[in-house]
């Protein structure tokens, strides 16, 4: 017997990323166990969108402020949820990982999965959170510093 998230939280009913949270969850499980590759060629327009739906679910995780959104809801405590989770991290495999733009939202991913107790009262804390967006946001500027300037830019001869 599967729930929808609706039942445990009825005043998100409304919310776009709750709203397709839900639709995924709601779509993938009768199937947890088995990855899209693994389906049969007459359901390659369902495959399409559950693949679609998947990637850019996955990659919400990528930030932290909806974890957050996540975590405020008890979302983070919903066992179904958790479940969903650890069958998402299939991406983390060939050929999958190759359309993830967004690296952290697996490395959140595995967190997520593997210390839910604890991420979830972390992702509790705003200032967790602040700290996580500044983290990620250090490292994309410095990165793309690098990137475009060479590792050694501002190393003098």
């Amino acid at each position: 017997h599967h729930h929808q998230i609706s039942h445990y939280h009825p005043s998100l009913t409304h919310s776009p990323l709750i709203t397709h949270s839900r639709t995924i969850m709601s779509s993938s499980t009768t199937t947890t166990t088995t990855p899209p590759h693994t389906l049969s060629l007459p359901q390659k327009s369902s495959l399409q969108l559950r693949f679609t739906r998947e990637l850019e679910f996955i990659q919400l995780l990528a930030n932290p402020l909806y974890i957050h959104h996540l975590a405020l809801n008890q979302y983070l405590k919903n066992d179904q949820f958790l479940n969903y989770l650890r069958y998402l991290r299939y991406w983390k495999n060939q050929p999958y990982i190759q359309y993830i733009q967004y690296p952290n939202a697996l490395y959140f991913l595995d967190l997520l999965v593997d210390d839910s107790e604890k991420m979830s009262e972390l992702f509790l804390r705003k200032d967790y959170v602040d700290f996580l967006m500044a983290q990620i946001g250090y490292h994309w500027v410095n990165w793309r510093r690098e990137v475009e300037e060479g590792p050694h830019h501002n190393t003098t001869t």
